[in-house]
């Protein structure tokens, strides 16, 4: 409604006569602006019953409407709290029948704004509305597909199980398949592993990160099937289910990642390696320390650190060989340290005295040696390791003429 309409209206509303009061009320009452809410409440206290009358049953026409129409406005903002707020002030407005609101913006708006309500409705995360979501993961536009089948994700909602795999097994979009892969995830439904595993050997790293990602979410459930991927002939996801296993953590895969450090793949080899340090089970140590002969120096490299997160003094001699390497010194250096913060007891006495001659390492180097912070990581390391040697002597001094 024009400003000047209104204007006009506000002044009969004051006028002395009843029936221009009434006019301008029944006129007020067609509008869908949120201005005229003010002045017909102010007609609520009209001396007038016919005025205040016609007042309260305008306000229950235009109360809503003129409050949703804004709001509908709203969902397209760029600022995301705005539009979240919209969409929560719509439902205390209107209950759960909200979302029939929501639809024709779906359907008819163009694919950027489509994009921005639904990822406003997947933050809500709010069940009841999850059906008209369901109908844009058939959009179009792939980044309204991907939108919706994130959105589905954070809903949890299991109706959206099917079309989601259809999503993942089918869609030409490899960021839409990836994220229908995290969103079957958070749905957490046991029926998808399977499809989750096959997406492993998708041809778009996205989609095999991400399905990596939801396997993990499944915890021991996962493990049997990621196990039997460590056979598989790709070794890319050999290497992915090698990966998965480590972080899922379950001492069930310790024998099958043990085996898996004799796969002919040097970088199964590595990510076998990297999981048994993170699952941190002793009967692994004996299989890592012969890795530590690998042919391959990444792979006796990551035996090393896995061995340094289980605590395991062997670790020390071949980090302080692989200190000597300047793209690996700075992390060489940090395990050193907490290896012997952690436990400096265990650790072989000819080591500790190779620890404290560490400085000849560091003039080996060129650029890397001359890092502040390896120089301090250096200094704690010496401090560390003479302080224990020192305990030792002390505990067990040495016979006297020797």
């Amino acid at each position: 409604m024009f400003w000047l309409t209104l204007l006009k209206l506000g002044l009969d509303m004051k006028s002395f006569v009843v029936t221009d009061r009434l006019r301008a009320v029944q006129k007020l009452a067609l509008a869908d602006d949120p201005r005229v809410i003010g002045m017909l409440a102010t007609a609520l206290k009209d001396h007038n019953d016919t005025v205040r009358q016609a007042a309260a049953e305008a306000l229950g026409q235009v109360g809503i409407n003129a409050l949703v129409q804004p709001l509908l406005q709203a969902l397209t903002d760029a600022d995301p709290t705005v539009r979240k707020n919209a969409v929560t002030s719509l439902r205390r407005l209107v209950g759960p029948n909200a979302t029939v609101l929501f639809i024709p913006v779906l359907n008819e708006a163009d694919a950027a704004t489509r994009t921005l309500v639904i990822d406003t409705l997947g933050d809500i995360g709010d069940a009841c509305d999850a059906e008209p979501l369901l109908s844009s993961l058939e959009d179009p536009d792939e980044k309204v597909r991907e939108a919706a089948a994130r959105a589905l994700g954070k809903i949890g909602d299991g109706r959206a199980l099917d079309p989601l795999l259809n999503l993942l097994k089918y869609d030409t979009n490899g960021e839409v398949r990836a994220t229908a892969a995290e969103a079957l995830g958070r749905i957490g439904d046991p029926r998808v592993i399977n499809p989750l595993l096959a997406a492993i050997a998708d041809t778009e790293e996205w989609v095999q990160f991400r399905a990596i990602a939801a396997l993990i979410g499944f915890g021991e459930t996962a493990v049997e099937p990621l196990i039997f991927l460590l056979t598989h002939g790709k070794s890319t996801v050999r290497v992915r289910a090698a990966a998965a296993l480590g972080k899922v953590g379950h001492p069930r895969a310790v024998d099958p990642l043990r085996a898996a450090l004799r796969d002919k793949s040097p970088e199964i080899r590595k990510a076998a390696a990297e999981a048994l340090g993170k699952i941190g089970d002793d009967s692994a140590e004996p299989s890592l320390l012969q890795t530590l002969n690998d042919e391959t120096p990444s792979v006796r490299w990551r035996a090393a650190q896995a061995l340094a997160e289980m605590g395991n003094p062997q670790a020390v001699h071949p980090l302080i060989e692989f200190a000597a390497d300047e793209t690996l010194v700075e992390e060489a250096f940090r395990i050193l340290r907490e290896l012997l913060a952690v436990d400096a007891g265990k650790i072989a006495t000819q080591d500790l005295h190779a620890l404290t001659r560490l400085d000849t390492v560091l003039s080996r180097l060129s650029g890397s040696g001359a890092h502040m912070g390896i120089r301090n990581e250096n200094t704690l390391i010496k401090q560390l390791a003479r302080r224990e040697l020192q305990r030792r002597e002390m505990t067990h001094p040495a016979p006297v003429g020797e």
